[in-house]
């Protein structure tokens, strides 16, 4: 299934899981997308998510999110594991025990993100910006940080 810059509206994905799909461009208002869907192995490159909106144990294994929006999104206990997060704005985003092991994460906007028990091992943060993020006794086993910017950032276990 492909979907090209349209708004899913009316749309619900409840208990749905997309394996394999394509979503460029679109966006989706914030009561459509619920907690706990399965997402794996999609493309949904530009995907705009509405600040707020509850994604709490949102599974988007291998996913391709490349440029996708997520800012203010409530994704805790969430799963990227594997997935290209390249350029995403998780902009004080809740990622509280979310999973981004393995994931592509280059010069995402992680700023003032709540990391706090998230598991980064291996992930690949290389120029993102972690300004004021709060990443207690995050796991960063082997991440690439490599150019990230950590100001303000909370490293503490």
């Amino acid at each position: 299934m492909k979907i090209f810059n349209k708004k899913v509206v009316g749309s619900s994905l409840v208990a749905m899981m997309l394996a394999s799909s394509s979503v460029f461009g679109a966006s989706v208002s914030k009561d459509k997308i619920y907690p706990g869907a399965i997402l794996v192995k999609v493309s949904m490159v530009g995907y705009n998510f509405s600040a707020n909106t509850n994604l709490r144990g949102i599974k988007f294994t291998k996913a391709n999110l490349t440029g996708a929006n997520f800012s203010g999104v409530d994704l805790t206990g969430a799963n990227f594991n594997g997935a290209n997060l390249n350029r995403v704005n998780f902009n004080g985003a809740i990622l509280t025990d979310a999973n981004f092991s393995k994931a592509k994460m280059r010069g995402c906007n992680l700023k003032n993100a709540n990391l706090e028990e998230a598991y980064l091992s291996q992930a690949g943060l290389s120029g993102s910006d972690l300004t004021g993020a709060n990443m207690q006794s995050s796991n960063l086993d082997y991440a690439n940080m490599r150019g990230a910017v950590l100001k303000n950032a909370n490293l503490e276990n």
